[in-house]
């Protein structure tokens, strides 16, 4: 499972090197079907998830956003549209709930990932570890 925010903040990271993010869109520009490709991965393997630009809004008063992510533009979609590839991906939006951030990185990139906790491990075997 890829918890919302974990998949937020692995887009987030994600985008500081845009061509990471423009390499999973297979659909690169906006088109009238509405209709978008995009490249995840499952188990390591490539799965091309097409999906509309239809998104959970919340009409609130309070609120009146998206629903799950956004970017500050309103004109922007590419946050709503890959988190809407995973959630169809995984069955529904209620499935990302929850999770480790390695799982949204592993989806999102396809490299395998791992949780290290730093804290039980010296410099010298972190260093090994990434390197």
């Amino acid at each position: 499972m890829i918890g919302d925010c974990y998949f937020l903040a692995a887009l987030s990271a994600l985008a500081e090197v845009p061509q990471r993010i423009s390499d999973m869109f297979l659909t690169k520009r906006t088109n009238y079907a509405g209709c978008y490709a995009v490249k995840l991965f499952q188990n390591g393997e490539a799965k091309i998830v097409v999906v509309d630009d239809y998104f959970p809004y919340d009409e609130t008063p309070e609120q009146d956003h998206w629903a799950f992510g956004r970017v500050e533009k309103t004109w922007e979609i590419w946050v709503n549209i890959l988190e809407k590839a995973c959630a169809k991906m995984l069955g529904s939006y209620e499935a990302m709930e929850g999770g480790k951030p390695c799982a949204a990185f592993m989806r999102l990139t396809g490299f395998p990932s791992d949780v290290l906790r730093h804290s039980n491990v010296s410099v010298e075997e972190l260093w090994k570890f990434v390197i």
